[in-house]
């Protein structure tokens, strides 16, 4: 079971990466966080906690990373704030 996870989580980042659109990727990442925790369950089953927890943190990294890049596209689409008037 845990290779099956560990091969559905590549997957999952390849198709997240690949999505144009905002909304199809989160969907995936909706997914994702499920996914990830399922893994992370299927390893602490074969007793391997190390790896439990980086497949956790991995699929909350991809959450974060999506987030962050939504961030910095938003900032780099915004208009510059006009400064003052200049005075007469």
């Amino acid at each position: 079971a845990v290779a099956a996870y560990e091969l559905g989580l590549a997957a999952l980042q390849r198709l997240v990466a690949d999505q144009d659109l905002r909304g199809d990727k989160e969907s995936w990442l909706a997914d994702a966080q499920e996914l990830a925790a399922a893994a992370s369950f299927a390893n602490v089953g074969a007793r391997d906690l190390p790896r439990a927890a980086t497949v956790l943190e991995h699929g909350r990294a991809m959450l974060l990373a999506e987030a962050l890049a939504g961030r910095a596209r938003l900032t780099s689409i915004r208009p510059a704030v006009p400064g003052p008037a200049p005075g007469p």
